[in-house]
Parts: structure tokens; C-alpha cells; sequence
């Protein structure tokens, strides 16, 4: 399947305040099958944590980053796509429209925030993009996520997030202690992906998550 063949039945809405968590593709163990094994159980109890959660039912994205063969980096994806797909979560891949489309993923994330603009044009206005940027005036209309880096405060999010154009994240190692402020500025997603990976307990790790932002949305916010 080609990028102009790519499945356009993809939804880009997304609640606010949801969680986004990287993956790296070595996470699943490169040839280390008990590695691979306990990724997987890991993500299927997370997602379970997820969608048993009594908290605030957000929209949440995995960002898959591949990084060895394309052909084992799309096995992998798609065995992704179909556990992410069935838990109603977002999957973006990193860098690769390719293998994006090819998986059947919702998206596309780009660390060069210059080729979204092009990946926009092939695959039409459906599929999720993304994108990374240093400032908010940088941002292009053909993204959905404005990922930004530390230097962007939560007075700058609630100052300047764009309305109806992109969903802004944060890309601060959040975690479920300083996530508030955060949520409350109108975080839209909050990348707690070092918390979670870090954690002995991943599913725990998103459960304390999931109640920290649920909280948060819950507590009149501070101004800026």
C-alpha cells in the first residue's frame, strides 16, 4: 500500500487532556522473544488500565518509533495497530509515512517539522500529522499536533493555543506530580512516556497518571 492508498477512515478528534507515550521500537526486544513477550503484556495491561479506568474518558495516542528493518519494523506496527485499534487508541508512527500507511496507522509524526506540509498534500486531510516546533507562531496549518519542547510553558499554552486549527502537547517528561498546571493551561496531551517506560509497574504508572489529569481537570485552574 502506497501513502496515496492510505485507509482515510481515521477520526483526528481527541478529548482534551489525554495521555501520549512513546515507544521505542527496541522496547520490543529486537530477537529477545521473552523481551517481546513481556512488551506485549505490558501494553495489554496498560491499555486495560486505560479502558478500566474510572476516571474522565479521554482520547490517548502510542507513538511507535521504529528503528532496525523496515520489514520487522512493520511487523511489529501492525501487530500494534491491532491491539491500539481495538483499545480505541490513537497510533502515530514516527518519521516514516510509509510505514504509517502500510500498517494502517492514524498517523504520522514528524521531527522535521518541514515535511508535514508535503505529507499533508499526499494523504489528503484525514490522517492524523504531527509535527515538532520550538514556537507556536511556527506552526502549519496541515498539522493536528503541535509537539513542543521544555522552553514551553504552561502560561504559554493557555496564552496562545490555537483554536480549531492543531492540538497542542507538551513534550515535558510530565509525570502524575507535575502534570496539573499543565492540564489546566489546555495541555491537550501530555507526554508522560518517560514516567511510564521508566516504571516498574507501567500500568500502574498510567493509572497515577489518569487520576493525577483527572484531578486536575477538576480543580479551578491558576492563572498564569
Amino acid at each position: 500500500m502506497s501513502e496515496k492508498d492510505w485507509n482515510k477512515e481515521k477520526k483526528k478528534g481527541a478529548a482534551p487532556s489525554g495521555l501520549f507515550w512513546t515507544i521505542e521500537e527496541q522496547a520490543f526486544g529486537a530477537g529477545d522473544e521473552k523481551k517481546a513477550m513481556d512488551m506485549v503484556r505490558d501494553l495489554r495491561l496498560a491499555l486495560l488500565s486505560i479502558n478500566a479506568s474510572p476516571y474522565e474518558k479521554n482520547s490517548h495516542i502510542i507513538e511507535f518509533v521504529p528503528q532496525g528493518d523496515a520489514e520487522e519494523s512493520l511487523k511489529i506496527l501492525e501487530g500494534l495497530q491491532l491491539i491500539t485499534s481495538h483499545n480505541g487508541i490513537v497510533l502515530l508512527v514516527r518519521n516514516s509515512l510509509t510505514l504509517a500507511a502500510q500498517a494502517k496507522a492514524d498517523g504520522v509524526i514528524f521531527t522535521d517539522a518541514n515535511k508535514a506540509e508535503e505529507a499533508r498534500r499526499v494523504i489528503g486531510g484525514d490522517p492524523i500529522i504531527g509535527a515538532h516546533y520550538d514556537k507556536i507562531v511556527d506552526v502549519s496549518d496541515a498539522v493536528d499536533l503541535a509537539i513542543f519542547g521544555e522552553a514551553l510553558t504552561p502560561g504559554d499554552i493557555a496564552k496562545h493555543k490555537p483554536m480549531d486549527k492543531h492540538t497542542v502537547m507538551s513534550k515535558t517528561n510530565v509525570n502524575h506530580e507535575n502534570c496539573a498546571s499543565y492540564v489546566q493551561a489546555g495541555c491537550d496531551f501530555l507526554n508522560a512516556s518517560h514516567y511510564i517506560n521508566s516504571h516498574k509497574d507501567r500500568a500502574q504508572a498510567i493509572v497515577n497518571m489518569l487520576y493525577a489529569i483527572d484531578l486536575a481537570l477538576h480543580v479551578p485552574a491558576q492563572k498564569h
